[in-house]
């Protein structure tokens, strides 16, 4: 039986002519963790740049290689901890709610 969870969500935007632009989101959180870590990454290129490459003229999104990194940051998100003020207490099969997050490095 698995004991984490892993999520990955892609925004892929292409505008013909103009741009390329990929938003992705990870997270993963332990179920014996009160965290889970949130990483988001933005990429992005010039529609002129990746052009020439077949893939950019399908409906398929470009692989990430082609597209330059804008943005990158990782949360690590704090569940029901039990600092002040005081939590309900969780069950072990639901989230109660995010306190506070982190950056991690």
């Amino acid at each position: 039986m698995p004991h984490f969870f892993f999520s990955l969500m892609q925004f892929y935007l292409r505008v013909d002519g103009v741009v390329f632009r990929t938003i992705d989101t990870r997270i993963f959180h332990e179920y014996d963790k009160d965290y889970l870590i949130r990483e988001c990454q933005t990429r992005e290129a010039a529609y002129q740049a990746i052009k020439s490459v077949p893939l950019a003229n399908s409906q398929q999104s470009p692989t990430s290689h082609l597209l330059s990194l804008l943005s990158s940051n990782s949360l690590r998100i704090l569940l029901c901890s039990q600092t002040p003020p005081p939590c309900i207490p969780c069950s072990p099969s639901r989230i109660c709610g995010w306190r506070r997050y982190q950056y991690v490095k």
